[in-house]
């Protein structure tokens, strides 16, 4: 269970989270791509399958106790590459983080081999919960001293495994050596993620972000940190 944590809002957090999964699935990996945040269905939106039918987080509300894992996956709406997504049908409605959501993530990694999670930035216990239950975090922050500090706001309770560094886009700023950025922040950069227009237009089209361009190399290497995929 990889989770994926923006240390600031327009990281591209969410974008990355996506190409992970599309990666994954292309590289032949059985995927489930996980909205965690309450607020927001950017990853079916991102994945292009937002109109296809299929079990979101409203139909799961009341789901307890035992959970087919391997029908719940196939009961998602899924992308050509094969990737199941669980978000939620409804943006921007108000839902808080419910206890058995986190426990519902885990229960899909039963059935697939890799569930990469979009985390709530959000301070709380059902925040914690999300960070606790991935097994690889992921914190993305801007690269330059205000990144630096940004992530370092929230490394203490994240305790991430690994970095991706956001260069370019609306948080350039002054930009400090790897090794700097490593002792700030308490673990390795792993990854760059630079502008990529094609996010754009793939979005334009409904196609998932990261089949190709800056985001989907991102997204390759932090697959090779974790799962070695070549």
């Amino acid at each position: 269970m990889l989770g994926v944590l923006g240390a600031g809002g327009g990281l591209g957090s969410s974008t990355l989270v996506a190409a992970l999964a599309t990666r994954a699935g292309t590289a032949g990996r059985r995927v489930v791509a996980v909205e965690g945040q309450g607020w927001s269905d950017l990853l079916t939106l991102r994945l292009g399958i937002e109109l296809q039918p299929g079990l979101h987080w409203e139909d799961l509300a009341e789901l307890r106790g035992d959970v087919d894992a391997s029908g719940l996956v196939r009961a998602l709406p899924t992308t050509e590459e094969g990737v199941g997504v669980l978000g939620w049908r409804h943006p921007w409605a108000e839902r808080g983080h419910r206890g058995h959501q986190t426990g519902l993530a885990r229960a899909l990694a039963a059935a697939a081999d890799l569930v990469v999670c979009d985390l709530p930035r959000a301070d709380g216990p059902a925040a914690r919960a999300w960070w606790c239950g991935c097994d690889t975090r992921v914190l993305v922050v801007a690269d330059g001293i205000d990144g630096c500090a940004a992530g370092a706001r929230v490394v203490d309770e994240v305790e991430p495994d690994l970095v991706v560094l956001r260069a370019g886009g609306p948080h350039r700023g002054h930009r400090m050596g790897r090794e700097q950025l490593e002792a700030g922040l308490g673990a390795p950069v792993v990854a760059v993620l630079g502008d990529d227009r094609g996010v754009d237009r793939a979005l334009c089209r409904g196609d998932p972000v990261g089949r190709t361009g800056a985001v989907a190399a991102c997204a390759d290497r932090v697959l090779g940190a974790v799962l070695e995929v070549p």
